[in-house]
């Protein structure tokens, strides 16, 4: 465990090994506030940070995968989480950054999650994750509402993709097991065969 102190501000910790089975009063310390990314489905791993409860924190959660099934064209996708109270400008300052980085790799990439930006109505929130996409090329493709209350209807719940040619369908799953309404997206992901050219074994003939 790597443990960085700043007594008047804040602590951070490398190698949590913290997962679903603690709950953050389990850990909490008086007049700080945990901020938390555990390693899923592995033992060990994850980081932590407790900020200080006068301090405003910028909190915009970012888990980047390398998907690679079989012999089908690898994607990558970030799975992403911006609280109600995250300011808009954490899309310019820490996803671009990354989004970026992830175009290195050469690789369709799809951003998924609840952003809070209410893509049906044409607010603050909604210029800002619009202006994120179309400077990086993204296309927003879900067009519901995903979350729905008996007074509000908000789209809130995105996909963004790189590129539609690999969509092949997606939408929202009407359920009841959440608030939220499931979003998904089916995708292209199988290389396409090249135009294979018959052999001949030629013999030569006497003529």
């Amino acid at each position: 465990m790597q443990v960085n102190v700043d007594l008047k501000v804040n602590l951070t910790i490398s190698e949590s090994w913290l997962n679903s089975s603690v709950t953050n009063r389990e850990i909490a310390i008086d007049d700080y506030k945990i901020h938390r990314l555990d390693r899923l489905h592995k033992k060990g791993g994850g980081v932590c940070a407790y900020i200080k409860k006068n301090i405003k924190a910028t909190n915009f959660h970012q888990l980047w995968i390398n998907l690679q099934c079989r012999k089908n064209k690898s994607i990558i996708i970030c799975v992403s989480y911006r609280p109600p109270d995250t300011r808009l400008n954490c899309f310019e300052d820490l996803l671009k950054p990354n989004y970026i980085q992830a175009l290195t790799l050469n690789k369709q990439i799809l951003v998924l999650g609840d952003l809070n930006c209410n893509m049906q109505e044409n607010g603050q929130e909604c210029k800002a994750l619009t202006n994120f996409a179309t400077e990086l090329n993204l296309t927003q493709i879900i067009k519901t509402p995903t979350r729905i209350t008996p007074t509000s209807q908000t789209l809130i719940d995105v996909i963004l993709v790189s590129s539609t040619s690999l969509v092949l369908e997606s939408g929202v799953i009407s359920t009841s097991i959440s608030d939220h309404l499931p979003v998904y997206v089916l995708l292209k992901l199988k290389t396409s065969k090249k135009a294979s050219v018959p052999h001949y074994n030629q013999e030569l003939q006497k003529l």
